[in-house]
């Protein structure tokens, strides 16, 4: 069976209950910044470098770290079960970290910057699924900024994800700037690519320099506002600083209980992508 298709039966992953709220993925740098938010309410801890770029690999000795800690802490009631992914760089690093992926993170993805063809990202995918453990699910990759210098557009990575038979999606940018993935995704792009997820069964998560104040765009149903996705994603918005600086606690806290307070996903997804079964999340 194709591995991209058969890790639902293995474990459960986030969002496979579609009246819960939308998930919430943090970036981390390090195990003490892991060790700080492992015990709040979080559905994917990531691990980047930011001083490297927009999903830069950190060391995969913190990889092997945290996943020795969290197989100490899977029978414990204390563990709050949060999944882990990888981030493992554009394409020529993740190439030779991938096969570092500890096999009992869930997800791992790359960045596909400069990669202007489809099958120069087919490509890139199928070397990623060979060298990932049997249990981790690929994420594909869109870059919201990478149309405007000649790369695909979101929603064009969208359909490649379901081509390949990918079923979580990122989109991300790659310039950290005050702009964020909605400042260069239009109304009607982002929904092209909500819209695509949701016929295909794809689980997709929004990232790109969100701040609290970007989620305002998600809470009303009038002009101007958008459907939610699976999963919102942060960095910059939970540090002390910009996304280079330490984790703050005190921000993360406050970004959970804005999170916590919009409406289920089930009022914000049409009616076909709410009756899914759960076979359909990612893997």
């Amino acid at each position: 069976m194709n591995k991209r298709l058969s890790t639902t039966s293995k474990r459960r992953l986030p969002m496979d209950n579609r009246s819960a709220r939308c998930g919430v993925l943090i970036s981390v740098r390090d195990l003490d910044e892991l060790a700080q938010l492992r015990r709040l309410p979080i559905d994917v801890i990531d691990f980047k470098e930011p001083l490297a770029g927009p999903l830069a690999a950190v060391d995969p000795a913190v990889w092997q770290a945290a996943a020795a800690g969290k197989s100490r802490l899977r029978h414990s009631a204390a563990s709050p079960g949060i999944r882990f992914s990888a981030a493992l760089g554009e394409a020529d690093q993740a190439l030779e970290c991938v096969r570092r992926v500890p096999e009992n993170f869930e997800f791992a993805k790359a960045g596909t910057w400069k990669m202007h063809r489809e099958d120069e990202i087919l490509s890139l995918w199928r070397q990623i699924d060979r060298g990932l453990p049997s249990g981790v699910t690929q994420v594909g990759v869109a870059y919201a900024d990478a149309a405007e210098r000649g790369g695909l557009s979101a929603s064009k990575i969208a359909k490649l994800a379901h081509r390949h038979g990918l079923r979580w999606l990122l989109v991300d940018t790659f310039s950290k700037t005050k702009q964020t993935s909605l400042d260069f995704l239009s109304d009607a792009e982002y929904q092209r690519v909500h819209e695509t997820c949701n016929r295909h069964g794809i689980r997709w998560t929004l990232a790109g320099g969100l701040q609290r104040t970007s989620l305002a765009r998600f809470v009303d149903a009038g002009p101007g506002s958008l459907p939610m996705p699976d999963m919102f994603a942060f960095r910059g918005a939970v540090c002390a600083n910009d996304r280079t600086g330490r984790v703050d606690v005190g921000k993360c806290r406050q970004l959970l209980d804005t999170i916590a307070s919009l409406p289920p996903l089930s009022r914000c997804i049409t009616r076909g992508r709410a009756t899914k079964s759960s076979n359909a999340v990612a893997g």
